[in-house]
């Protein structure tokens, strides 16, 4: 009798696939993807071929997993997470190598996907205590940064970076949490830099807000609120005297809103319960009429019955109300307890893909088109600008097979007041023929692809339609 775990990796090495985390968790779209690429015979033979491979595949899968489901009902290994993170840009990562240890937590690289503007590197946290201490579902690695080594000639002030780390999985086996941080550039990397992964506290996730409307200053009265001094001095307005539940807000509730008789204006928010606000800005804007921003009181926090308040306010009477314009609620909370914070510094360098560049001629408005970058992982053009970039746009690429396909709005790195600017999208599949691509459209501008090289660009009569999104 033939053995599920036998068969599936004989199919594996016959599509010369990697070896997976495990014999049943082949992607199909990994197999179609090395069918499509690696067999010559022809159309209809091709499509036949694949088909078979795709049922043998599948009926070898829903097999095992019948055979196997009660210790997958026990949660996917940290392999299988990795895997599932990666999905079929699995061939193109690159194992790591390298732990350190502090506070009881160890962090270890695991695999790093790159090219010349964006890099993740996946990493594994283990509490080596075994006080389940990454085990919240909200725990992430909240203070991290990916340096890493940029050309002398384009170092210089001003350059932007965007940095953001995921949480993808925890294994309590283990009391292990496996983590992405990702990193825009705002200059192009020399091929495979060196640098390093950098984390200073393991924290609660922070969640954001902002209320779909205005606050809702039409519900004020002339009535003066009741105020309450707090241990530290401050005087602030008794919670509960407007209870006002904004939507938009996840919870968070404008406690109390008017005017106290040392002639301000108060807002005072309730969050809810174990939170800590964290707020840039405050929780309202407040400008006048002129479009100058208004005098901003410094906000002020404090518990109280269990619960957090945050209380801001501007220098205002009800004769002011006609000169000032109101924003949406916004901002953010979480928690402080169980923050971890400490020094993991890990040296690395990264491989980068497949990657081909082209000059650009043209401009979107105010902003001009250098250089457009193709890799295996997404499009990158290189503009320049002093204010705006294009990384809003939509893309779509064009293949040489008549299909096309819209790509993921990447973010801009910021090179500085002088720019350069680079505006990336990824692709939602690893494209393993670059010269396969005949265009790029950024909006309704095409831009002509042959072999890597970009062409005069010129206008599209109208933007294409998802509908057509055929690859």
């Amino acid at each position: 009798m033939w053995n599920l775990a036998d068969r599936l990796k004989k199919l594996e090495r016959e599509l010369g696939l990697a070896p997976s985390p495990s014999p049943f968790h082949i992607d199909p779209k990994i197999i179609c993807r090395r069918v499509e690429c690696t067999l010559s015979a022809q159309e209809q033979e091709r499509k036949c071929y694949m088909k078979y491979k795709l049922r043998l595949a599948a009926a070898f899968t829903a097999a095992a997993l019948a055979l196997t489901g009660t210790a997958l009902a026990a949660g996917p290994t940290l392999s299988e997470m990795l895997q599932a993170a990666l999905g079929t840009f699995a061939p193109y990562a690159q194992p790591m190598e390298g732990t350190v240890e502090d506070q009881g937590i160890r962090v270890k690289l695991i695999s790093a996907l790159a090219d010349s503007v964006h890099v993740k590197v996946y990493v594994e946290l283990t509490d080596l205590w075994g006080q389940n201490r990454l085990a919240a579902a909200d725990m992430d690695i909240m203070s991290s940064r990916l340096e890493l080594n940029v050309p002398q000639e384009q170092q210089r002030e001003g350059i932007g970076y965007s940095y953001v780390s995921k949480r993808l999985g925890y294994d309590p086996k283990t009391q292990t949490l496996l983590a992405v941080l990702e990193r825009n550039n705002g200059v192009l990397l020399d091929n495979n830099p060196t640098g390093s992964l950098q984390i200073s506290k393991i924290s609660n996730q922070r969640q954001s807000f902002s209320s779909d409307e205005p606050v809702p200053v039409e519900k004020l009265t002339e009535t003066y609120l009741s105020t309450q001094q707090l241990p530290t001095g401050e005087t602030v307005p008794a919670p509960g005297q407007s209870n006002i539940d904004l939507s938009g807000t996840q919870g968070v509730i404008l406690s109390s809103m008017g005017f106290t008789a040392d002639g301000r204006l108060h807002f005072l928010f309730c969050f809810p319960a174990g939170s800590t606000p964290s707020v840039s800005h405050g929780l309202v804007s407040v400008y006048h009429q002129s479009g100058l921003l208004f005098d901003l009181y410094p906000s002020t926090s404090f518990e109280q019955d269990g619960l957090c308040y945050f209380d801001m306010s501007v220098h205002a009477t009800p004769a002011d109300l006609g000169d000032l314009v109101f924003s949406r609620a916004y901002g953010s909370f979480g928690s402080d307890a169980g923050d971890i914070e400490g020094r993991w510094v890990i040296p690395l360098t990264v491989k980068q893909v497949e990657e081909c560049s082209s000059p650009l001629t043209g401009a979107l408005g105010p902003v001009s088109l250098e250089e457009l970058r193709l890799s295996s992982l997404g499009v990158t053009v290189v503009t320049r600008s002093l204010n705006d970039v294009i990384s809003g746009y939509p893309m779509w690429a064009w293949l040489s097979d008549g299909s096309k396909f819209q790509l993921d709005h990447g973010q801009s790195g910021s090179g500085g007041y002088l720019g350069p600017n680079l505006n990336r999208w990824d692709f939602p599949e690893p494209m393993e023929e670059l010269n396969s691509i005949t265009g790029i459209s950024i909006g309704c501008w095409m831009i002509p692809v042959e072999s890597g090289v970009a062409g005069e660009g010129y206008w599209l009569p109208s933007l294409p339609e998802a509908s057509e999104n055929v690859k």
